[in-house]
């Protein structure tokens, strides 16, 4: 098992690095993972450094011993997704859904559609199985609340942070709603950032 963060390396910059570091570092000090600081530096300055231009997907993985390593691969531009439904496991252990690990077969399936967007038991949604999920409707940009049940990703919590969208308990039943009368439906996250999303069966 690893802990890994994804971020996005725009022309030598890495986007909401902070959020990224913080997320690690929390969710290491949860699985008494090491940690460190001097090492995750290190990597962010040979990103930068190597891909001063361009637009690429960098992943730094940090495994169970300390050691911490990464990739960076060029990022092609996403227009459109599609997604389906799916109900959240109730046997995912919580650890998974909270902390980006490499224990993520509970988001598996079968590529009929481009994502699955999961929901509980209450049928309150969650998130995308690569992001968070934003409905928008008219002006207002609604995120399901977090309530230690998904990963709270880096760009809903850095939109969050700067009052550009807002929570809100959505159900399936209201999301359709919604869906219905005119609103678009978004995937969100530090990487890709926004990606509209159409609902099939």
């Amino acid at each position: 098992m690893y802990l890994f963060e994804t971020m996005r390396l725009e022309n030598g910059k890495i986007l909401r690095q902070n959020y990224h570091f913080q997320r690690m570092q929390h969710a290491s000090l949860q699985l008494n993972i090491p940690f460190s600081p001097t090492r995750w530096l290190s990597c962010i300055d040979d990103l930068t450094s190597m891909y001063p231009s361009g637009l690429y997907r960098t992943k730094v993985i940090l495994d169970e011993s300390g050691q911490m390593d990464y990739e960076c691969h060029a990022l092609p531009h996403t227009k459109e997704m599609t997604a389906r439904l799916v109900k959240m496991s109730e046997d995912t252990p919580d650890w998974h859904r909270l902390y980006k690990t490499s224990n993520r077969e509970y988001l598996h399936h079968s590529k009929e559609s481009d994502l699955i967007l999961l929901y509980d038991k209450a049928n309150k949604i969650l998130e995308f199985d690569i992001g968070n999920m934003v409905l928008q409707f008219g002006d207002a940009y609604y995120t399901p609340p977090f309530n230690h049940d998904f990963l709270s990703g880096c760009m809903r919590q850095f939109l969050l942070d700067r009052g550009l969208i807002q929570t809100k308990y959505i159900t399936v039943e209201e999301l359709k709603h919604v869906l219905a009368k005119g609103g678009q439906l978004w995937m969100i996250n530090s990487l890709r950032e926004w990606v509209p999303v159409i609902l099939i069966k």
